[in-house]
């Protein structure tokens, strides 16, 4: 038997659950993450122009001016609602995570950046890989016309995992160059001082971790995210390996909300795409779907109130003026939100559109599911 350096056959998952993740990885945006915003760059900000060295914005010679940034925006928003309903899934995807890429790296031209790209580079590789399949709207042209290979789709996936893997052993280089891993060095404790003292309280867990003196608590920190990080890139050889990396880096996440309260909810929302899809339908029982629910015509309700979520955004994009993101749910919801009448009427149709969609969407996935097992 021949060992294989890299398993890629075990990242296969089959169309189908990657279709469902599609419809969670949106309704996780819509709630926690929300669709970034470029309106507030400008032309005007180009003496900070200040991109990195291998960036998009570097072939310009400053920001273009504020209607490209309101465009890119509009566009934006519409390929993001066009993937979700699974309209022309492949191209609307690709085209969705082409402009927010170029956003970003405008938004990255200040000489800083942070960690949040993963989110919207996945639905480049996932599009590949089929998630536009199923649950779409009407006929879909990439079930059609599909050329992934539907029995091994895997390729595409273990490319995001090497996506992922590649930011985080890129993360972890920084660290070592940084010194992370002299015994001396109080590296996590001393971003805490400093992120506590010029930020202010940091809520959460920040005063109780302040409170730590231990430095063998301080290190462990320090040497076990840089072993996470820097092994991730060698954990990609088999799925198994990866999913345990992953869990580490949830467990990560976690942490740096707790101690910074810096939320990575992105980055948890595309660890997601990587469990064992087939054991978790294995074991869920799909009889509790009375006979009622089939003469409901889903597609209409899914259509209806996505159409809603998305025009509330486009009510948004037109309104708000120069923002940095177009909140989802949790933001909605904030009070200090509610603060007039014909606002507070939009984000009740907002809010109640996206409950009506969540139901619809689990009625559907759990139908679609239910036929499958039954025709097996």
């Amino acid at each position: 038997m021949q060992l294989q350096l890299v398993d890629i056959k075990s990242y296969r998952i089959a169309p189908q659950y990657l279709s469902l993740y599609r419809l969670l990885y949106c309704l996780c945006i819509m709630v926690f993450v929300g669709l970034p915003s470029y309106t507030w760059l400008s032309s005007d900000l180009n003496i900070f122009f200040n991109p990195p060295p291998y960036s998009i914005a570097n072939i310009f010679n400053g920001f273009p001016p504020a209607l490209f940034f309101k465009i890119l925006t509009l566009l934006n928003i519409i390929f993001f609602g066009l993937m979700f309903l699974g309209i022309y899934c492949r191209w609307t995807s690709i085209a969705f995570a082409i402009t927010a890429i170029i956003g970003h790296n405008y938004c990255y031209s200040f000489g800083k950046i942070d960690h949040l790209l993963i989110w919207l580079i996945a639905p480049i590789f996932l599009s590949l890989a089929g998630w536009g399949n199923h649950f779409t709207i009407g006929s879909s042209k990439d079930k059609q016309n599909t050329t992934v290979n539907q029995q091994d789709n895997s390729i595409y996936i273990i490319m995001l995992a090497m996506t992922i893997a590649f930011s985080m052993f890129t993360s972890g280089v920084q660290k070592v160059l940084g010194g992370w891993q002299s015994w001396e060095a109080e590296a996590v404790r001393y971003h805490l001082i400093k992120k506590y003292y010029s930020l202010g309280s940091l809520d959460l867990l920040a005063d109780y971790f302040m409170s730590i003196k231990n430095h063998l608590v301080w290190k462990f920190f320090d040497y076990s995210g840089l072993m996470l990080e820097l092994g991730f890139i060698f954990s990609i050889m088999r799925r198994k390996w990866f999913q345990v990396f992953l869990v580490g880096g949830t467990i990560f996440h976690i942490l740096v909300l707790l101690m910074f309260n810096i939320p990575f909810y992105s980055n948890i929302i595309v660890y997601l795409v990587f469990i064992n899809w087939d054991d978790i339908f294995k074991r869920f029982n799909y009889n509790f779907i009375t006979k009622s629910i089939n003469g409901i015509k889903i597609a209409n309700y899914i259509l209806v109130a996505g159409s809603c979520i998305i025009l509330y955004w486009l009510y948004w994009f037109f309104t708000a003026g120069s923002i940095f993101i177009i909140p989802g749910v949790i933001d909605i919801t904030d009070q200090k939100m509610l603060q007039s009448t014909s606002k507070t009427a939009m984000r009740l149709l907002f809010l109640s559109s996206f409950i009506v969609l969540v139901f619809c969407v689990t009625i559907a996935a759990f139908n679609r599911f239910k036929t499958k097992r039954i025709n097996y």
